[in-house]
């Protein structure tokens, strides 16, 4: 409205000085004229993002924490043993690196390990944690136990039915028993997919392996222990794992 004012009040001196005539002010704001004047001062244009720019802006939008997630990640390092529980989707994979990566750029861990239950995950997580911790042990819980457990099985122990469900574990355990004078590999452990993993021949293992156990070791554990309770089913429920490790 007060650029209008000051275009007519222009225009009315112009013709007081006549410098303008009646031919000269249809000329001079003519629809063409009005319509070029427009393109020059404010031109039509649209931003286009290419697919690659996009996907790193979305990479980007998911590691951003809300305050929430900062709030959590603060309490989390004056703890020595913390549990998360959240459903699908809050972030709790996001919070686990950034918990390794905290523990290890503060000298808190100097022999981290990151476990969880999908292979997939353990991949993406090994790649994620590459970056700022290159000698942690990153990776699903099996394929770290056939690891551990490789030198003492035997054929007829991949063939057995319960192969996956503790006679594996009950390997590794071997192995890290046989090599105890090496100590425990972990001092520092962050556990995702935390709700198929509390189980108990599992958690012998990592028992073994961590500096101080579950009961007095440093160690992190994120899960759904509500609606992402798929292998363990409820048999060892989370207050029964507390009260039961963690005295």
């Amino acid at each position: 409205r007060s650029i209008i004012a000051i275009l007519a009040q222009g225009r009315d001196l112009l013709f007081q000085k006549g410098i303008l005539s009646a031919r000269d002010q249809e000329k001079h704001a003519s629809p063409s004229r009005c319509a070029m004047a427009g393109r020059l001062l404010r031109p039509r244009f649209e931003i286009a993002m290419s697919p690659k720019t996009r996907r790193r802006e979305q990479d980007e939008e998911l590691l951003r924490l809300t305050e929430e997630q900062f709030e959590a990640l603060d309490q989390s390092s004056l703890n020595p043993r913390v549990v998360f529980s959240g459903p699908a989707g809050t972030g709790k994979t996001v919070l686990a690196v950034e918990t390794l990566r905290r523990a290890v750029v503060t000298g808190k861990a100097k022999r981290p390990a990151m476990l969880c239950f999908n292979k997939l995950l353990g991949a993406e997580l090994a790649s994620r944690v590459q970056s700022f911790a290159p000698h942690a042990t990153v990776a699903h819980i099996d394929g770290w136990l056939a690891q551990l457990a490789n030198p003492l099985l035997t054929r007829a122990d991949r063939d057995d039915a319960s192969f996956f469900r503790g006679l594996l574990a009950e390997r590794a355990a071997d192995a890290l028993l046989l090599n105890e004078t090496s100590g425990p590999p972990f001092d520092f452990l962050v556990v995702d997919e935390a709700q198929d993993i509390l189980q108990p021949h599992y958690l012998d293992v990592i028992d073994l392996a961590l500096e101080g156990g579950l009961a007095g070791g440093l160690w992190n554990m994120f899960g759904d222990f509500v609606g992402q309770d798929i292998f363990a089913q409820g048999r060892l429920g989370l207050e029964s794992f507390v009260s039961d490790r963690c005295p």
